[in-house]
Parts: structure tokens; C-alpha cells; sequence
């Protein structure tokens, strides 16, 4: 489960990570701009969540497929990439009608000019919409064929054509977001394009234009209602938060958005490869019925994965005081500080989730719905009562706060839920 190459590929992608905010840093400090830079990448994050409630159970109904046999599963391969394409488009063209209401839902309160260039920053963004489903549907395929390394090259893509605009922007001393959200779309679209190649040219799946698919109307449905629970958490966490950030004084968003991005970095390098090789482990044993397994497996991730969180997340909050000032000039005392606090507040969330990522794709896999919608509504009404009862106390440090609760109540939710699957197989 743990594979050095693939970790290597997460430290380059991290690496990259790291770049862009560094040069973020340099270009922006903790100014208005970076708030509506940062805030823009939050909203598309969280609306294109929606898209996925149409492909979200790809690979494990293409892993049940595959039990059937090859042809069958490069069939509705080939439904699930041309049925991602349209739904993406018209995705697109919803969310550039509602482009103003987005704005407004996401960032209630915020000041004109803020507000005005984050509308062109949203605008500029959902142009991505038209390729993100087609795209998250060939990393899937990737990952249930065993092909890992590929799907962590290609997420890097974007993040890359960002790094090169933001070099190019910093060496010339622009100071506009829009050329570097238009390069993130350029890397979508070359990531896109890759991957198609690779799958026809190299693993030979034969090309045919399917428009329907004994399991499409299972898996668009499972589809739906499973990430109907997921969006529960993930379509109101962001406006929560961003209203939130929005009244509070400029430079607070910036400051939220630095010190995620750092635990965001640890969470990657010491979860992700392994993570990703758990969940495709736990799809594969449940369509072959191998359920004795997947409770050895999960101890054994969580034995790799909890030693190398905790420790990057004390390295990194030691040297961040250290780090930060070369970086940025433009920081003060008072930003670094808040960071610093803020990344402690948003480890321990982190941590929690480092663990609640050993025992949900356990529920994922027996499609199970139910679970994702009752425990995501649970945090998502934990998370805002809390946020905003403690706003007017602590502040920004709130959210985490919040955060942190409402996912450890979550945690129990899907330990007690886990068990019982497990027992009545």
C-alpha cells in the first residue's frame, strides 16, 4: 500500500503547491486581491462538487463491471466519458447563467470591490466545468485499472501551468489574477486530453460512442444520492466559511486560505498515495466479496498514515515562524502569528480526518447513501451553529473550531456505521 514512487510523485506535486503560493506571497502579500484569488478557487472548488453527483460512483460500478467482464466495463467506460462530457457542458452553462448568484451565495456581505473581481474570477472559472467530469472519469478508470502514477502527473498539470503563469506574471510584474485562473483551465484541458490518449493508445480500450449502458441508470442514481450526501457537507461548508471570512476584516480570508493550504500539503504527502491505493483496494474487495479483508487493510493504512501526519504537522508548525518572513516580505508579525495558530487549529480537524478516511470508503463502497447523507447533515448543522455562536468570541478561529467538532461527532457516526456494514456481510 505504501509506494515510494507515488509519494515522490505527491512531493512534486506538493512542491508545485508550495511554488504557487510562495509566488502568490510575493505577487499579492495578504491583499484583496489574494483574498478574491483565493475565494474564487473556493467557490469553483465547491460548486463543481455538484457536477459530480452525476459520475461520483465511477469506479466502483466500473469495478462491478469488470466482474462481467472487459468488454462490458470498457462499454460503460465509454458511456460514463461521453455522458461526462455533456453533463459538464450543460453544468457550465447553469453556472455562467448563476454566475452573480454564485457570488452572492458564496460571499454574502463582502465589499464592492472585492465582490466585482470575484465575479470575473467565478466567470473566468467555470469555463473548467466543461472538463472536470470527463476528467475526474478518466482518473477513476485509471485508478480501478491499477495506474496510479499517471492520475497524480495529470492532477499536477494544472497546478503547473498556474506555477508558469504566476513565474511569468512575478518576472514581469503583472498584477492580475485572471491570465493565472485562465492558465489553471489550460492545464484541465491539456490533463483532459492526455488522459484520453493514454487510455485508447495504450490500454487498448476500444473507442465506441455507447449513449446507454445496462448500469447507467444504477450508477447515475447511486451517483446522485451519494454525492447528495457528500454535497451536504461540501456545497455549505465553503458559504459558511466564506460568509464568515467576508465580514471580517481584509487579509483574514488570505490568512484562512494560507494555513489550509499548508495542512492541505500535509494531509496530500502523508494520506494521499496511500489513501488512494486503500480506496481502489476496498472497491475491488467488496465487488469480489472479500470482506474479511478490508478491516486488516484499514489498520494497516491507519498504521502508515497517522505516524507520518503527526510528524510533518509538528515540523511544519515549528518552521512556519522561520519560513514564513522569507517568503514574504510582506507579511507582519501579526499575520505570521495568526497563521502559525491557525495551522496548530486546523491540524487537530485534520487529524480527524486522517482518521475518518480509513473507515468511509468501507460506506462509499457498499453504496450506501443513507450513511453520507445522515452524518454530513449532522456536521454541516454542528459546524454552522458553532461557527456562528463563536464568531463574535474567537473570530476567525471559529471555523476550525467548529470544523473540529462537528467532524469528530462525524468520526463516531462512521466507525459505529462501518462496523455494522462489515457485520452483516
Amino acid at each position: 500500500m505504501f509506494k515510494i514512487k507515488y509519494n515522490f510523485l505527491v512531493l512534486i506535486q506538493i512542491l508545485i503547491s508550495i511554488l504557487n503560493s510562495v509566488i502568490l506571497l510575493k505577487l499579492f502579500g495578504v491583499s484583496y486581491k489574494a483574498d478574491v484569488y483565493l475565494m474564487s478557487i473556493a467557490i469553483f472548488s465547491s460548486i463543481s462538487l455538484l457536477q459530480l453527483m452525476f459520475v461520483e460512483q465511477f469506479m466502483y460500478f466500473y469495478n462491478d463491471a469488470k466482474t462481467v467482464g472487459n468488454e462490458y466495463a470498457y462499454k460503460f467506460y465509454n458511456f460514463s466519458l461521453f455522458f461526462s462530457l455533456a453533463t459538464g457542458l450543460v453544468m457550465f452553462l447553469i453556472f455562467y447563467i448563476f454566475r452573480n448568484f454564485l457570488v452572492e451565495l458564496y460571499a454574502f456581505g463582502i465589499d464592492p470591490e472585492r465582490r466585482d473581481l470575484l465575479v470575473k474570477s467565478v466567470t473566468i472559472l467555470v469555463f473548467s466545468g466543461i472538463f472536470n467530469l470527463a476528467l475526474y472519469v478518466n482518473i477513476r478508470f485509471l485508478n480501478a485499472e491499477m495506474h496510479f502514477s499517471l492520475p497524480y502527473i495529470l492532477e499536477m498539470i494544472p497546478g503547473f501551468m498556474t506555477l508558469l503563469m504566476l513565474i511569468y506574471s512575478l518576472i514581469f510584474k503583472l498584477n492580475n489574477i485572471e491570465p493565472i485562473l485562465i492558465a489553471r483551465i489550460t492545464g484541465t484541458v491539456i490533463s483532459l486530453s492526455i488522459s484520453i490518449y493514454f487510455i485508447f493508445k495504450y490500454i487498448n480500450v476500444p473507442f465506441n460512442i455507447v449513449l446507454k449502458h445496462k448500469l447507467a441508470a444504477s450508477f447515475i442514481k447511486n451517483s446522485i444520492s451519494m454525492r447528495f450526501g457528500h454535497n451536504i457537507h461540501n456545497l455549505l461548508f465553503t458559504p459558511i466559511t466564506s460568509n464568515i471570512l467576508a465580514i471580517l476584516p481584509n487579509s483574514y480570508a488570505s490568512i484562512f486560505y494560507y494555513a489550509q493550504r499548508l495542512i492541505q500539503i500535509v494531509y496530500s504527502l502523508t494520506t494521499g498515495p496511500s489513501h488512494r491505493v486503500f480506496v481502489v483496494k476496498v472497491s475491488k474487495l467488496f465487488s469480489n466479496k472479500k470482506y474479511d479483508e478490508i478491516k486488516k487493510s484499514a489498520i494497516q493504512y491507519l498504521k502508515i498514515v497517522l505516524i507520518l501526519y503527526v510528524a510533518f504537522s509538528v515540523i511544519v508548525f515549528l518552521i512556519i515562524p522561520y519560513i514564513l518572513p522569507i517568503l514574504s516580505s510582506k507579511l507582519t508579525t501579526q499575520n505570521i502569528w495568526m497563521i502559525e495558530i491557525m495551522f496548530l487549529f486546523l491540524s487537530v480537524w485534520y487529524f480527524i480526518l486522517t482518521l475518518e478516511s480509513s473507515v468511509t470508503p468501507i460506506g462509499i463502497s457498499s453504496k450506501r447513501s443513507k450513511i453520507f447523507i445522515t452524518t454530513n447533515t449532522i456536521f454541516i448543522v454542528t459546524y454552522f451553529f458553532i461557527s456562528f455562536f463563536l464568531k463574535e468570541i474567537i473570530g476567525i478561529y471559529s471555523i476550525p473550531v467548529a470544523a473540529t467538532i462537528a467532524q469528530l461527532i462525524n468520526l463516531i457516526l462512521y466507525v459505529l456505521f462501518a462496523k455494522k456494514i462489515l457485520k452483516e456481510y
